[in-house]
């Protein structure tokens, strides 16, 4: 049954009331507001941690890949991290970072099926 203000199919019907209008204008724009709080919400639940700062340790698992690498975020605090054997920057390239200081951005993995320790699966040169 149609409300005063709209046709049988609930569409407003022309010169249908302003208060009709009003709460249906009222009604899409929180269903939209709503909208994007969780397509915000879900975006930033998906993106992988990330560690930036200064490397402190390598512990080499050979000559080019490193087993664990300990970081100093750009807060101050110390994370230990083991490397997945797949992240393409060799010991002697991280000990560089190391001896000059220059910063790196650490990709986490989001699985924490290795036990308590982060896995490192992607390290880059410099604060991305």
């Amino acid at each position: 049954m149609a409300s005063a203000g709209t046709d049988a199919f609930g569409r407003l019907a022309p010169g249908g009331s302003g208060r009709e209008r009003m709460r249906r204008a009222v009604a899409i724009g929180t269903a939209a507001v709503a909208l994007a709080a969780v397509g915000a919400g879900i975006g930033i639940a998906m993106r992988p941690p990330v560690v930036r700062g200064h490397v402190v340790d390598v512990v080499a698992r050979d000559i080019g890949h490193a087993a664990s690498v300990t970081i100093r975020d750009l807060d101050g605090v110390t994370h230990v991290l083991d490397v997945d054997p797949s992240v393409d920057m060799t010991p002697g390239h991280l000990r560089e970072h190391m001896m000059f200081g220059e910063p790196v951005t650490v990709t986490l993995s989001t699985a924490r099926d290795r036990g308590a320790r982060s896995i490192v699966v992607r390290i880059v040169d410099g604060v991305e």
